[in-house]
């Protein structure tokens, strides 16, 4: 009786997969012919730099945990343009994710600007901070 039910089951998902093909295809034409601005090819091919981080799958995360700590370290050793670099990887990584630009953007115009002692390079952290939420956030 079980042994059934499982055939059952996987019949039904092989079912289910044959039948999610064409709806995938049909989908995709329709993106195409009708130009919804949704980027059908958007990970087919990624920067060079990416290229590493993206083939790790689910382990991308802790990739992007330890560029997160790797910041905060930073950022206590005060070397901002390292970080400025590491924002960028860290806002390639997680693109969709409007917390990281947030941040970022936030804590260069607050945080690091205040670090700076001469007032036109404070400007222009400042600036740097809310271009980079304008630019690459939104």
């Amino acid at each position: 009786m079980r042994s059934r039910l499982r055939v059952v089951w996987l019949l039904v998902a092989v079912a289910l997969l044959v039948g999610a093909v064409p709806a995938r295809r049909a989908l995709m034409e329709q993106r195409r012919d009708h130009n919804l601005g949704l980027e059908t090819g958007a990970l087919e091919a990624p920067p060079p730099e990416l290229g590493f981080a993206l083939s790790m799958g689910v382990f991308r995360s802790m990739l992007v945990q330890v560029l997160w700590m790797r910041a905060a370290e930073m950022q206590r050793d005060k070397r901002f343009y390292e970080l400025v670099q590491l924002y960028d990887l860290i806002g390639k990584l997680q693109p969709h994710n409007g917390m990281v630009w947030v941040y970022a953007a936030w804590n260069m115009s607050y945080n690091i600007s205040v670090e700076i002692p001469s007032s036109r390079e404070r400007w222009r952290w400042v600036q740097n901070g809310l271009d980079r939420l304008r630019f690459h956030g939104l």
